[in-house]
C-alpha cells in the first residue's frame, strides 16, 4: 500500500529532474546560438576565395617538383586541383604536400573566422614516410615542415585557441627545435601504457637498417 502511494511521488520527482536537465541543455544551446550569431552565415564566394588563396600560397611556398604553377580549389567540390590533376590522381610526396597545404588552409579559416564547422584541431601523421629518402625527397619533406610551421605560427597570436599535433618518428633537427616534442618509445614510454610494441624488436631492427642504408 505504502509503495503504491510513493510511486506517483517518485514519478513526479523523476519528471522534475528531467525538466531541470532539459532546462540546462536549453540554456547551453541558447548560449551557443548567441556565440554563433549571424557570423556563421558566411558568404560562399568569400569563403571560397579565402580558402583558394591560402591553398595557392601554401603550395607555392612548398616548391613542389614539376609544379607548373597551377594550384586551385575546385569551385564545386572545394577539393584541390594541382596542374589540372585532382587530389586522387596525385602520387607520393606531391600528394602528401598537397594534403598538408589543404589542411593548413582549412584550419586557417577556422582560426581567423570561427566559429564554424571546421575543427580547431589538426593532426598530421608522418609526412616524411610518403615522400621518400633520397636528397630531393628529404628537401621536399623539409619544405613541407617549414611551410607548415610558418603558416601555423603566423596565427599563434589570434584569440581563438587551436591545437596542432605532428606525429613523426624522424623529425629534422631544426624543425624539432621550433616545436614542443613529446617522445613515445617502447618499452620505456609507449604512447598507450601497457600495450606491447605491435611491430616487435625484429621490425624495429629492420627499420633502423633501412634508414642506415638510405643515409
Amino acid at each position: 500500500m505504502l509503495g503504491r502511494l510513493r510511486e506517483p511521488h517518485d514519478r513526479i520527482r523523476a519528471m522534475q529532474h528531467n525538466i531541470l536537465t532539459l532546462e540546462a541543455q536549453l540554456e547551453e544551446l541558447n548560449a551557443r546560438e548567441a556565440d554563433f550569431g549571424e557570423a556563421v552565415v558566411a558568404n560562399p564566394d568569400d569563403l571560397f576565395e579565402y580558402l583558394d588563396g591560402e591553398f595557392r600560397k601554401a603550395i607555392g611556398e612548398q616548391e613542389l617538383p614539376w609544379y607548373a604553377g597551377r594550384a586551385r580549389l575546385d569551385p564545386t567540390t572545394y577539393l584541390p586541383l594541382v596542374d589540372g590533376q585532382s587530389f586522387g590522381d596525385l602520387g607520393g610526396g606531391v600528394k602528401c604536400a598537397v594534403a598538408v597545404a589543404y589542411s593548413v588552409a582549412l584550419i586557417s579559416y577556422a582560426i581567423n573566422f570561427g566559429p564554424c564547422d571546421l575543427p580547431m584541431l589538426l593532426v598530421i601523421d608522418s609526412p616524411r614516410k610518403n615522400v621518400g629518402n633520397n636528397a630531393e625527397d628529404r628537401a621536399l619533406a623539409h619544405r613541407i615542415y617549414r611551410n607548415f610551421l610558418t603558416q601555423i605560427g603566423a596565427r599563434e597570436g589570434l584569440v581563438r585557441p587551436f591545437q596542432v599535433i605532428l606525429a613523426d618518428n624522424d623529425l629534422p633537427e631544426d624543425i624539432a627545435k621550433q616545436i614542443k616534442v613529446i617522445n613515445f618509445d617502447y618499452p620505456n614510454e609507449p604512447f598507450i601504457p601497457g600495450i606491447d610494441d605491435p611491430h616487435g624488436e625484429d621490425d624495429d631492427e629492420i627499420e633502423q637498417q633501412h634508414h642506415d642504408s638510405a643515409d
